[in-house]
């Protein structure tokens, strides 16, 4: 299990999760998302529908990871620089050719 972002950080916690593709048991920590109060953790990171489409070809293959961030990042410079240029060589390395982006 990864850490939980800094959810106390004001400006806004711009380090990432690795999630492997097979990953399974996922969970949140947001205050606009809480499991059990009937959200769904696909309508904001999509993973099984992308799933579902991809077994009906709908969708080419998957990557063998996906990356999570923090939805409240109120000082996006760290991550401009540092962390989505890293990110992105990640997916480069992966022969991804699509990045879906869901904003939460």
């Amino acid at each position: 299990m990864d850490t939980r972002f800094d959810i106390d950080d004001p400006l806004g916690d711009c380090s990432y999760r690795e999630i492997p593709a097979g990953a399974t048991d996922l969970t949140w920590t947001h205050a606009y998302y809480r499991p059990g109060e009937g959200t769904d953790l696909d309508s904001v990171f999509p993973l099984w529908t992308l799933r579902e489409l991809e077994r009906e070809g709908v969708v080419g293959e998957l990557g063998p990871r996906h990356f999570s961030f923090m939805g409240a990042i109120h000082d996006p410079g760290p991550l401009a620089r540092e962390t989505a240029p890293e990110v992105a060589g990640k997916l480069a390395e992966d022969g991804v050719d699509v990045a879906l982006l869901t904003p939460s």
